[in-house]
């Protein structure tokens, strides 16, 4: 249950991370939920704490098929209003190498390769997103989805992506 603080009102901040864990648990088990998942994701949520005071908004873990036709489930995303933390291979290793870079109205590129018509995702539905940031090193990130996780990237491109391109 939200604590209260001392005026009998919710506070704010526990509401938004439980609405927060509410939809990561929806999102992990639309993709999904691998048994190991929900922990690493709160895992790194405790490291991002550690840097910035804002809230991650939005989560996204990039999957792909594999050469076994398996689902496989790679790197770890968390959106802020100002930044993105990008977790590689975060079932695989815990390991604590997180890039961590500001993207607010610094998107220089955005390049979509897909087989999915942004109506409807079914189980051969993929999206590839590519972007670059503007930065004084090589900065860019590459986002994958098949099936049912290509709505999710979708929106990312719609209300993350594209609103924070370079003025």
């Amino acid at each position: 249950m939200p604590s209260e603080d001392r005026g009998g009102k919710m506070n704010e901040q526990t509401i938004k991370k439980n609405d927060l864990m509410a939809d990561i648990k929806k999102y992990l088990h639309k993709i999904g939920n691998p048994p190991l998942a929900f922990q690493r994701v709160k895992y790194y949520l405790n490291q991002y704490k550690n840097f910035t005071d804002q809230d991650v908004e939005r989560i996204f873990i990039s999957d792909f098929v594999n050469g076994d036709e398996n689902h496989a489930l790679r790197n770890l995303w968390f959106f802020s209003d100002t930044y993105m933390m990008e977790m590689k291979d975060f079932l695989v290793k815990q390991e604590n190498k997180m890039d961590f870079n500001k993207f607010k109205n610094k998107i220089t590129y955005l390049e979509i390769t897909k087989n999915y018509d942004f109506d409807k995702e079914d189980d051969n539905s993929w999206l590839y997103v590519y972007f670059k940031l503007t930065s004084t090193i090589d900065v860019a990130g590459e986002l994958r989805a098949t099936g049912k996780n290509c709505g999710f990237l979708s929106n990312i491109i719609r209300e993350i992506i594209i609103p924070n391109f370079a003025d």
